[in-house]
């Protein structure tokens, strides 16, 4: 291990790849895809202008379609993996409910939607062998909206990803829509210092444990970034005084940089004071020399490097 690495900030930036949820969900159409159709380009000059490597992970689903962005949008998801970026695997564990018309989380825990460890296992195995199709080994993962679902760190393991980032600075979503108000303000532990990674129990993402599979905490939401002062100005100060080496996870859907009262679909508008923000921020942090953008995957070697060499 180079003696430099234990001196630098390791950033993780990761985009949900997938279709527009709540503000950006344009009302006039049951599915929205503005944020891909139309906010992938302008990400990418971005990330490009500043020389920062992306994790994305791909919405997927072997039963809805409407949810598999590999599916609807393959020639997008090949451009990403053309670049120096990482694509990676991300599965909403959502049922339809046909009375209401929609997608919704269960109310009861996770266990009860997915009864079995068969159902999580052909889910896994369906975008890892859909991906590989084109060209893409995945070997990172992140379950929708944090969402804790039993024994899905042995399971992927089993398939052959080596990291996940499933919890927000160590917390998950449990139940839905009870405990998405506890939820949220879980989310506001980003006050505190940031979690580190660690390497993960078997049944629970958030626990520690002795599985090879290491879990990435979010310590940050991109979109609270953009949108609050205080939270900018405490990522730089942790940046400045954290002690070193660190890992810092950031996240954000790749519709948050559109204009929610536009769309649907291609008629979706970008929101430039968002792109302003955004710009101003990733310029901020790559220009620290001692703060490094790296992808999950390395991210995790560099873990496993230092760990191996306290």
């Amino acid at each position: 291990m180079n003696s430099e690495m234990k001196e630098k900030i390791f950033v993780i930036l990761t985009v949900d790849f997938e279709k527009d949820a709540r503000f950006w969900h344009h009302p006039s159409k049951k599915f929205d895809y503005g944020g891909i159709m139309i906010g992938t380009h302008e990400l990418v000059e971005i990330l490009s202008t500043f020389g920062v490597k992306c994790t994305w992970f791909v919405e997927m689903n072997k039963d809805y379609p409407q949810s598999d962005m590999l599916f609807l949008f393959p020639y997008v998801v090949k451009s990403l993996a053309k670049r120096q970026d990482e694509i990676g695997v991300h599965i909403h564990w959502s049922k339809p409910n046909q009375l209401r018309g929609k997608y919704e989380y269960p109310t009861t825990n996770t266990s009860m939607l997915v009864h079995n460890s068969y159902y999580i296992e052909k889910s896994i195995k369906y975008c890892k062998e859909k991906l590989g199709e084109v060209g893409i080994k995945p070997v990172s993962f992140r379950s929708g909206a944090f969402f804790c679902v039993p024994w899905l760190p042995l399971i992927l393991q089993r398939h052959g990803f080596i990291a996940d980032s499933s919890s927000f600075q160590g917390y998950t979503t449990k139940r839905w829509p009870q405990s998405k108000i506890l939820s949220q303000i879980n989310r506001y532990k980003t006050l505190k210092p940031s979690k580190q990674p660690f390497f993960c129990d078997g049944k629970y993402c958030y626990k520690q444990g002795n599985l090879k599979i290491v879990e990435f905490p979010v310590n940050y939401s991109i979109d609270s970034l953009l949108r609050y002062e205080f939270l900018r100005r405490k990522i730089i100060l942790e940046v400045r005084y954290r002690q070193r080496p660190c890992f810092l996870t950031l996240y954000f859907h790749v519709y948050n940089i559109t204009d929610p009262d536009s769309g649907p679909d291609e008629l979706t508008k970008i929101d430039y004071y968002k792109i302003r923000k955004l710009s101003i921020l990733l310029e901020k942090l790559s220009k620290i020399d001692y703060l490094e953008f790296i992808t999950l995957q390395e991210a995790r070697q560099i873990f496993v490097d230092l760990d191996q060499n306290k």
